[in-house]
């Protein structure tokens, strides 16, 4: 099977990882990844992809798509040759059923639809029939599709995430830690992800200084970038925290974040299957984290993790602070957590899933 992927960006996302891990894993003799058609200008994402020895084309659609962007896109699908297009995102997902030719088309619209405007959401009603496949990468994605938006739960799969163990050396975590200034006994929380209002960063801030005023040698690092950087640093300053929250920006590879942080925090307001949060777990951080979608299928609360209602600083101020006091509690969940990972959310598993659905789609 050849198999081309299109995706609207190859900036740093849960998607573009997803796709990355694909193009990387696939078993070459089930699956033959011939290229990737990104919509936008190629971003961090498309280097890793291309050190594969795959193909990353770029037709530098903008903001507003221009009348010959279509006329685009067929030529550089057509030019693959495949047999399936997988398409993840939005836009890609809507381009990728306005050039649909002679060729499967599987869909991977992922958490963000849900943010989507009416008007957007029609347009997707519209072309839903066109896909062969929609693959979600959580049952709450799958369950908004089919009762929001109308989808055929027969043509709906779900296939959890998956990743590879986190390791870093003694050296790239000495560097990490060395780089924040931070006392060497500090406890250090680690959060990741986008700086936007889906990631709930706010309220994880405000919730510091409850914390601290229990355990004032805690420390909070935020890895990501996005719009609402300004406004998190804003409150950082108002709350008079800026010598114990950093927002270090984006980070290629989080493994030595991980492995430098004594615990994980993910405030997220919605979600689809957070990677990082998997991440987290896999490294053997204690997490705490909102109990909101895919997150509830990855884990129980005070199992694998402590969860908190989405959009409470004191739940958050409240969990985090347990996590602080018990040790006991940390190494409970740090051990359950890791177990949880390498037992439901490996990469093969992932990896041999999208091989099976690749091949029943082309049967159909």
């Amino acid at each position: 099977m050849r198999i081309l992927y299109l995706i609207t960006s190859t900036t740093v996302g849960g998607a573009e990882r997803t796709l990355a891990r694909l193009v990387r894993g696939l078993d070459r003799k089930r699956a033959e990844p011939a290229g990737v058609v990104c919509l936008k200008p190629l971003g961090p994402v498309a280097g890793e992809i291309e050190s594969c020895g795959v193909p990353v084309r770029s037709i530098g659609m903008g903001y507003l798509p221009s009348p010959f962007d279509l006329a685009k896109l067929r030529g550089a699908i057509d030019s693959f040759r495949p047999d399936i297009v997988h398409a993840f995102l939005y836009r890609a997902i809507q381009f990728a059923r306005l050039a649909k030719g002679d060729w499967k088309l599987v869909s991977s619209p992922r958490v963000n639809y849900r943010t989507r405007p009416m008007p957007l959401r029609l347009i997707d009603r519209l072309g839903r029939n066109r896909d062969d496949l929609t693959i979600c990468e959580a049952q709450s994605t799958a369950d908004f599709m089919e009762a929001e938006l109308g989808y055929d739960p027969s043509r709906l799969r779900v296939i959890h995430n998956g990743i590879n163990p986190v390791a870093a050396s003694p050296e790239e975590v000495t560097s990490v830690r060395s780089s924040l200034g931070f006392g060497r006994g500090d406890f250090i929380i680690l959060s990741a992800g986008r700086l936007s209002e889906q990631k709930g960063f706010p309220f994880l801030i405000e919730a510091m200084p409850g914390v601290l005023g229990k355990y004032p040698s805690v420390r909070l690092v935020i890895a990501g970038e996005g719009p609402d950087r300004p406004a998190l640093e804003s409150l950082i300053a108002r709350l008079g925290l800026s010598d114990k929250v950093r927002l270090v920006g984006e980070q290629g590879n989080l493994s030595p974040w991980y492995m430098a942080a004594n615990a994980f925090a993910l405030p997220s307001l919605w979600e689809g299957l957070p990677n990082c949060l998997l991440e987290a777990m896999s490294a053997g951080l204690p997490c705490v984290a909102t109990a909101v979608d895919g997150t509830l299928e990855i884990c129980q609360s005070g199992a694998e993790a402590l969860l908190v209602p989405p959009g409470s600083s004191d739940g958050l101020a409240r969990a985090l602070s347990e996590l602080c006091s018990n040790s006991v509690l940390r190494e409970t969940l740090s051990s359950n957590g890791r177990r949880n990972v390498e037992a439901n959310f490996t990469m093969s598993r992932m990896l041999a899933q999208y091989e099976q659905a690749y091949e029943e789609v082309l049967v159909r």
